[in-house]
């Protein structure tokens, strides 16, 4: 009998990207084989997978991103590289839940977002990376939600520069305070 390395995986049939896939059954396979020779490469294969299945598959991304979140840079990477509502909504929801899992245990993926982060502010179970992150992710769907809501007004508005540049960003606003005045 033959064997191949495709008889000990399981298909990819959820959609996810091929090399995602691929990197995650290399890395699983090379790692039980070498009795976990290699886990410092981990993260970020785990971080590859959640970010190409983020926009597939957003569930599972974000349960790869509870592996990759626990380091702040790669967390960091994903939300600046993928600069949109749902990269920036799953980092921080993954963030919550790693957060609160020893709190919550099963709980962690019944409970609301909000809870999870009123739960993180009282009891302060956050390392201070953490808070940086959920604060950044914070901040950035704030200003994702201003861009939207002055997208609405019929402006156009840049959504990078509206949150990197405070200039662009007063312009913007005076501009949309004079267009309401105009109407």
């Amino acid at each position: 009998m033959h064997y191949g390395y495709d008889r000990f995986t399981v298909p990819d049939n959820h959609g996810a990207a091929p090399a995602a896939h691929a990197l995650l059954n290399w890395y699983y396979m090379q790692n039980c084989l070498d009795d976990g020779g290699a886990p410092e490469i981990e993260t970020l294969v785990v971080q590859k997978c959640a970010e190409e299945l983020l926009y597939r598959d957003t569930p599972l991304s974000v349960a790869c991103m509870l592996r990759s979140t626990q380091d702040y840079s790669k967390a960091k990477r994903t939300i600046d590289t993928h600069n949109t509502d749902t990269a920036v909504s799953a980092t921080l929801y993954a963030t919550l839940m790693k957060c609160n899992a020893p709190e919550l245990r099963d709980n962690v993926y019944l409970t609301e977002p909000v809870v999870m982060a009123r739960t993180t502010l009282k009891q302060k179970n956050a390392s201070e990376e953490q808070l940086v992150l959920i604060r950044e992710c914070i901040e950035r769907l704030s200003g994702m939600s201003e861009v939207d809501q002055l997208r609405e007004l019929g402006l156009t508005v840049n959504t990078l520069l509206f949150n990197a540049d405070s200039d662009y960003r007063t312009e913007i606003i005076f501009r949309a305070a004079r267009y309401v005045c105009l109407i």
